[in-house]
């Protein structure tokens, strides 16, 4: 019993601190949500729209600075310190390139969003929320930079007190500058996202001062000399991390593009589909670090050449995402209106619409996240066994060609609204799913081949 339990508790000791990382973000867009149901459901709307584009295009600059934390792992493990120094400055100077395109997007996105078929009345009430939020994405991902400098370290527990006090912190001045509480003026979703960047400037500040304060991780200078630009090292995380990159933006895009076709049959629908959403994202949330976590700990039985042990790994990794999701659709199936209760208030006109729309959507929201969690996992799975170029392949086809066309054919050409754009997303993250672990399966069991067949030293050859 205790040799079943190993792998499970190896992957949870390693992946809690990292889950507790990933709600960071989610968690203060949630609570951006919850405080935006008092709008009302244009309000609702709005936001949601504007959350959406915002999040897409930040957790693609995310995925492309996850780079750093593997950078600073292997240079930690062979002793090179000036090479973590390097990936710091690399990252922030990294940081800084994405946040100016993304500045630049968010500030003239009216015209791409009209593009994309959105009503100009609600895209007009969304611009204020994207003008404000969009001067926090710079200190997000620079604390994005330094979280993968602390967990490149194995100190992710940095992360996790920081992340408490952000929401609360969110939460708190979030509310009072929408509706104008403790003198504070009243600027609606403009006021929601001021409070956002004012957080994401608080998280950052708040690691930088963590880690100085530590001897062991300020003798890594991350912050002396000012920003050094080198060219090579900015080469190596956009090498590393930009497939990353492009994985989480299909994934994100996913929900992001069904938002707009959501917003194509009006705001009841839009609004429906954001607190859906919402409620996905939190509980992909564990997913997503059990994953990572996943991911590092095949990476280290390549070091080791144990085959055996990294399948047995990855079917753990995959046991307990599965378990996670089967837990959580039960919730969905078993107290829909509850949740919904929480994101809109029923003294709102249009309550009755949205809650009846948003609890039809939670139903096929369980069923899809039983199959998310899985492909997440197998995700990680690949990356770690060097095959991220067949995930980021098998994401694109699941995705791009299947998920997103089905759900504009179900919900916009048949006319089957928003519970058929979320069948058409279920659709496309089913089939990654599967692809994704029978890719994982047969690439294990071709490198355990190799290694039954290897000389008795055991030796192999990975990614061969």
């Amino acid at each position: 019993m205790s040799h079943l339990m190993q792998e499970p508790k190896r992957i949870l000791q390693l992946g809690l601190p990292l889950i507790a990382a990933q709600f960071a973000h989610v968690a203060i867009v949630l609570t951006d949500t919850l405080l935006m149901g008092t709008l009302g459901t244009q309000g609702l709307a709005a936001g949601g729209l504007g959350a959406a584009t915002f999040s897409t295009l930040h957790i693609v600059c995310v995925g492309v600075l996850t780079a750093i934390s593997n950078i600073v792992a292997h240079a930690h493990g062979a002793q090179k310190d000036q090479d973590i120094t390097q990936a710091v400055h690399g990252g922030f100077c990294m940081a800084l390139l994405l946040a100016c395109g993304c500045w630049l997007l968010l500030w003239n996105c009216k015209p791409i969003l009209l593009g994309l078929g959105q009503s100009e009345s609600t895209i007009d009430l969304a611009r204020p929320y994207l003008r404000a939020i969009m001067w926090g994405i710079a200190p997000s991902l620079c604390y994005t930079v330094l979280r993968g400098f602390t967990v490149g370290l194995s100190r992710p527990v940095l992360i996790m007190t920081i992340t408490l006090v952000a929401v609360v912190l969110n939460a708190t001045l979030g509310y009072a500058l929408m509706h104008g509480l403790m003198g504070l003026p009243a600027l609606g979703l403009q006021g929601l996202g001021l409070s956002s960047t004012l957080v994401f400037c608080f998280m950052f500040a708040s690691l930088a001062l963590s880690t100085l304060r530590q001897p062991d991780l300020a003798a890594y200078r991350p912050f002396s000399g000012g920003l050094k630009f080198n060219s090579s090292m900015l080469i190596r995380i956009l090498r590393q991390g930009m497939p990353i990159g492009i994985v989480y933006g299909i994934e994100s895009s996913l929900f992001t593009v069904s938002a707009y076709f959501m917003g194509m049959l009006g705001t009841v629908p839009l609004a429906a589909h954001h607190i859906v959403t919402q409620c996905a994202y939190v509980t992909f949330m564990v997913p997503m670090g059990l994953s990572q976590a996943t991911s590092m700990l095949i990476s280290h039985s390549a070091g080791t050449r144990d085959i055996p042990l990294a399948r047995r790994l990855g079917r753990t990794g995959l046991a307990l995402g599965s378990l996670w999701t089967l837990m959580m659709t039960l919730v969905f199936f078993l107290m829909p209106e509850r949740i919904v209760s929480f994101f809109i208030d029923p003294g709102q006109p249009d309550h009755a619409a949205v809650a009846t729309l948003a609890t039809q959507l939670l139903a096929i929201a369980g069923v899809f996240q039983l199959f998310d969690g899985s492909q997440e996992i197998a995700v990680g799975a690949l990356r770690a066994l060097e095959e991220s170029r067949r995930a980021l392949g098998i994401t694109l086809i699941s995705y791009c060609l299947l998920g997103i066309p089905l759900a504009y054919i179900l919900g916009i050409f048949l006319d089957y609204g928003g519970v058929g754009i979320w069948w058409g997303l279920a659709a496309g993250l089913v089939s990654a799913a599967g692809l994704l672990v029978w890719c994982f399966e047969r690439a294990i069991s071709r490198l355990l081949s190799q290694f039954q067949s290897s000389s008795p030293s055991g030796q192999c050859t990975w990614g061969s």
